[in-house]
């Protein structure tokens, strides 16, 4: 219909991006190479349309975004093609002219948030001199419109988050803020690489459910770049296979989820993990040694509390405190996973870092192994960094980007592991452990940018896997990886967990990788655990309405757009939490006594409790 009755606003033709670099010839002279890593590809976009390209990690999607809005690294450029945005081809204009074209008539979304914001900017300051620069408003005009847009993505207690920077909002609250920049000067066509990758499931279906509302209303085209075929089941009407530069399948989504042609698109299909549909990977967890006793808690975690302060004024004065975490409670045994799930700055990641002392604020007990943590200082603390390791949730802003992977890598064995180890025996366990997290062993040479955001995060998995931990803190371990990657890397830590004993704490707003990999889920709200139990019993029975909101936003390729539930409301202000039951307001069953004081645990069956006061 598309192709008869309206004309694109946006044609791709005959791209092709090259990433120039240099290799040694035979006799060992060095010289220069160019990789095509979009090979050829042809697409349109039309009003009102999403149009998906999907494929494995390093296949060309981003690279192809970049590509349209001429926003390559150095050592990437275009070499053949166009790009026509309502027939002015984007490629042919002077920089000049491609800064009126980028950010107004067509803006992006960009895949790493925290490396897309300035750190020494306000987010106030940010979204202001975008809509400054792209429409006529001005001063408190745009500061309103800057809130409004805050408001629409759903970033709670918008007007304090103005004056905050980067650094001191989670993984997906600087993604939302993003979005927001993005969707501020109503653009023609919205280039979204990525854009709920770091979003729990609820704030997701908000954003994808303003994302087509704005399509309706505006007429908008998006170009969605993802790795989540559940997403682009249902909100995509077409969609492109990648595979190694070039568009293998395009189809119309209904026929390509029905009946996809390509063998590679039939790969990406049977790889993706099914909530409550498929069996996870065959498990052998590992088991204490002493098969007489139940094993002991490694990590015990007890009323941990972590508050920042806030302060004013000239003698700068704590006036409120954010409670950021706020009396968890949790055990977690070795050679088991627990993983933690929830809204995005909720506190996941923050109890986390907490857990490893890797935050001053914390309070509370964290026992590991007999010991508590939070006494140990200085060196004492140091000796035992190497029991316990962290996997960040954004690899390009964790990884030094002026050392290479090698060095990288071979940092923390130096550091933390064996003394001695010469030259050679470093290189070989850098060798076995890239080639563990599936990379060749010549990536050692590379740096962190000259990977794909996939091919980043096994660089990290990597790091944490060097000083052979007992605990691994996952911070979103997968959450930048296609389907396929995926799979690999929860394979990884399963097999490693079987055969060392090593204990996950796992934190992710995916479930249905939360049911392929944990033994028991913890689901947070607002700093505190308001479920927890076997992952059967907590997602396949949950009590606690929260719970049961979370499930039902997560997307499926059997459920259409239409029935995804929305959680009503925000995510109130950690600042000033909600009396009572901090869910009660946007509780679809809340009692007047939800509002009077917060529900005691209960236990609802072996091993499970919920905070809430429903009869069961």
């Amino acid at each position: 219909m598309h192709q008869d009755t309206i004309k694109p606003v946006l044609q791709v033709r005959g791209l092709r991006t090259v990433i120039d670099g240099s290799a040694r010839s035979a006799d060992g002279a060095s010289m220069a190479t160019a990789l095509a890593v979009v090979d050829g590809i042809d697409f349109s976009l039309y009003p009102g349309e999403t149009f998906a390209i999907v494929g494995e990690s390093g296949c060309g999607k981003s690279i192809t975004a970049l590509s349209l809005m001429r926003l390559l690294p150095d050592a990437a450029r275009v070499v053949a093609g166009q790009v026509l945005l309502q027939g002015e081809d984007l490629l042919a204009l002077p920089e000049s002219s491609m800064r009126q074209v980028r950010g107004r008539r067509m803006a992006m979304i960009f895949q790493e948030p925290a490396t897309s914001l300035n750190p020494v900017l306000t987010l106030g300051t940010q979204l202001v001199e975008v809509i400054e620069r792209h429409t006529a408003l001005r001063a408190l005009a745009a500061r309103q419109q800057a809130l409004a847009v805050l408001q629409q993505v759903g970033v709670p207690d918008a007007e304090r988050r103005l004056g905050e920077y980067p650094f001191q909002l989670s993984g997906g609250l600087k993604q939302r803020v993003m979005i927001a920049m993005a969707l501020a000067t109503a653009p023609d066509v919205l280039v979204a690489d990525e854009p709920t990758t770091a979003l729990d499931v609820t704030i997701q279906a908000q954003v994808l459910s303003l994302l087509a509302r704005l399509q309706r209303e505006r007429g908008m085209a998006v170009l969605l770049i993802t790795h989540d075929l559940a997403v682009v089941s249902q909100y995509a009407q077409r969609v492109g296979v990648m595979h190694a530069g070039k568009l293998v399948e395009v189809a119309a989504c209904q026929t390509f989820f029905a009946s996809p042609q390509h063998p590679y698109s039939q790969q990406l299909l049977a790889a993706l993990p099914r909530t409550q549909a498929v069996p996870g990977p065959q498990r052998e967890p590992w088991q204490n040694n002493d098969a007489t006793t139940q094993p002991a808690s490694l990590l015990q975690v007890d009323d941990l509390r972590v508050h920042y302060p806030i302060r004013a004024g000239l003698l700068r004065r704590t006036v409120a405190s954010v409670r950021a975490v706020d009396g968890v409670s949790l055990s977690l045994q070795a050679g088991r996973t627990l993983a933690l799930v929830g809204e995005s700055g909720c506190g996941k990641t923050t109890v986390g870092k907490a857990i490893l002392q890797l935050i001053d604020e914390a309070s509370g007990q964290v026992m590991f192994d007999g010991l508590d943590l939070m006494q140990l200082r200085g060196e004492a603390l140091r000796q035992r960094r190497s029991d316990f390791q962290i996997i960040f949730q954004d690899p390009y802003a964790s990884l030094n980007p002026r050392m290479r992977v090698s060095d990288i890598l071979a940092e923390g064995m130096q550091a933390l592991g064996p003394r001695g180890l010469s030259e050679a025996e470093l290189a070989q366990q850098v060798g076995q452990l890239l080639q563990q997290v599936g990379l060749p062993e010549d990536a050692g040479t590379r740096y962190a940018h000259e990977f794909s955001g996939g091919q980043r995060q096994r660089i990290a998995i990597a790091r944490a896997l060097a000083v052979k931990p007992r605990l691994i803190v996952c911070d979103e371990p997968t959450s930048a990886l296609d389907v396929s990657v995926q799979a690999q890397i929860l394979k990884l830590l399963l097999d490693l967990q079987r055969d060392t004993g090593v204990a996950l704490l796992f934190i992710s707003h995916n479930i249905a990788v939360v049911e392929q990999v944990a033994d028991a889920v913890a689901v947070m709200y607002l700093g505190r655990i308001v479920e927890q139990g076997p992952v059967a019993a907590v997602l396949r029975q949950p009590r606690h309405p929260y719970t049961r909101a979370l499930l039902a936003a997560v997307p499926t390729l059997d459920r259409p757009m239409a029935e995804a539930a929305l959680l009503a409301g925000e995510l109130p202000s950690p600042v000033n939490p909600p009396a009572g039951c901090h869910f009660h307001p946007r509780c679809p069953q809340a009692q007047p006594t939800c509002r009077e004081a917060y529900p005691l645990p209960r236990t609802v069956a072996a091993g499970h409790t919920v905070q809430c006061v429903l009869p069961e």
